[in-house]
């Protein structure tokens, strides 16, 4: 055979593309492909060795290190509630393009009281957390930290923050748009802070046993409450913010509800 069909030959062999789903256990290898067979060790090389838009799966229940988003992708521990510690750092930061989604589910998300910030929204147009728990960290649960001219959203749903924000808030929204459904936010200094121009809708949630306040709604902010329980905390709401309450339950806090419109009806 010539020199010239040798040479097309190679050519012609096309790249194997990176498998748009990958897999990761707690007696994987990192060495391995990250598939079904050969998965691998720790989130950090799946999300890597996976292209923007995929997904990947977390098959049984294991420890998972700290990591850093910064395109497309799924991250589903549904069936298993994996693990994620960071005992100095933030859990997860999301620092993606301005097209890009993020879906994180069943994460558990811990601290140790030490930690920095269990997930951290710096860019990218959206952020999906479902059925996560994050707990134990120093700064915040969540926080959203995108620029404040960015189109961010963030989307909590059956999740529960909780025993953050020692220095600061269980969940910190300084930016974008922010909706939570069926959210617990507990035992913390403060439950939700916003700030600047965040937007923030609440349903379907509990609000409970922070020292300061349940929710801080800062000067600019947007806050609108809707079926949610807000109860058992140092002050129900605070701030300088407008904040509208509709079918919502706010009981056994220690201070009153400055600026709060409610369209009724709002029980007491």
């Amino acid at each position: 055979m010539s020199r010239s069909v040798v040479a097309w030959l190679f050519l012609a062999v096309p790249a194997m593309a990176a498998p748009s789903r990958t897999w990761v256990t707690a007696d994987g290898d990192d060495i391995n492909v990250c598939s079904r067979r050969a998965p691998c060790r720790t989130l950090a090389v799946a999300v890597e060795r996976t292209p923007s838009g995929g997904e990947v799966d977390v098959a049984d229940t294991t420890s998972l290190g700290e990591l850093v988003i910064t395109k497309s992708i799924t991250i589903n521990a549904h069936l298993t509630r994996a693990g994620i510690f960071s005992a100095d750092g933030n859990g997860i930061v999301v620092q993606a393009g301005p097209n890009d989604v993020v879906v994180l589910r069943g994460l558990e998300i811990q601290g140790a009281r030490t930690g920095l910030t269990g997930i951290k929204f710096v860019s990218g147009k959206l952020l999906k957390i479902e059925d996560c728990r994050i707990s134990g960290f120093a700064v915040a649960g969540i926080s959203l930290v995108a620029a404040e001219e960015s189109d961010a959203r963030l989307q909590l749903e059956n999740t529960t923050v909780t025993r953050n924000g020692a220095e600061g808030s269980n969940i910190s929204l300084t930016s974008g748009v922010t909706v939570m459904n069926r959210v617990n936010v507990l035992d913390g200094t403060i439950g939700i802070t916003t700030a600047n121009d965040a937007k923030l809708t609440l349903s379907n949630s509990l609000v409970s046993g922070h020292l300061s306040a349940g929710i801080n709604a800062g000067d600019g902010s947007e806050v609108s409450i809707k079926h949610t329980v807000i109860s058992g905390n140092g002050g129900a709401i605070h701030g300088a913010s407008t904040v509208r309450l509709t079918d919502s339950m706010i009981s056994h806090n220690t201070a009153a509800l400055p600026n709060v419109l409610p369209p009724i009806p709002l029980f007491l």
